[in-house]
């Protein structure tokens, strides 16, 4: 029976079985492009001469990321310069917002203690994950770092 439908991308998270299953099909697939002596330029793996290509799921995404960075720096170059990025520059952000509580002027109200501290975080809560890294947070971050030059 066929649906007519054609499966272009599969979506996962990044599980350990779910990494070793793309990486022995991706494997699978550049033996096949060294059998057939072409190069393999496919992102994804073949199944049936189809390409498919492996999405890992965004929400998983953010919330790894977030997770890593509360353990690991990360080094990046913007505009030439070596810079890097720390869990500790969020919870600073934070906590100078935090002090504004008070006075009812904080820039980010939506942010609580279970967004910064891991003791106190959903770790399974995408949406807190989302608000860490939202436009506002980032646009604040960066108006704070280029005053303080």
């Amino acid at each position: 029976m066929s649906t007519g439908l054609k499966i272009v991308a599969t979506v996962c998270d990044q599980g350990a079985t779910n990494v070793a299953a793309i990486n022995k099909l991706k494997d699978e697939t550049n033996r096949y492009c060294m059998h057939q002596n072409v190069e393999n330029w496919y992102f994804g793996f073949l199944i049936e001469d189809v390409e498919i290509v492996p999405i890992f799921d965004p929400p998983h995404l953010l919330k790894c990321i977030r997770n890593n960075l509360m353990t690991k720096d990360v080094t990046f170059t913007y505009r030439g310069e070596n810079l890097t990025a720390s869990w500790s520059h969020i919870k600073t952000l934070y906590e100078f917002d935090k002090k504004n509580e008070v006075n009812g002027l904080r820039s980010l109200p939506s942010l609580k203690d279970e967004h910064i501290y891991p003791e106190k975080m959903h770790k399974m809560k995408v949406k807190l994950a989302a608000q860490v890294f939202s436009q506002r947070f980032a646009a604040i971050l960066r108006l704070l770092v280029d005053y303080s030059q």
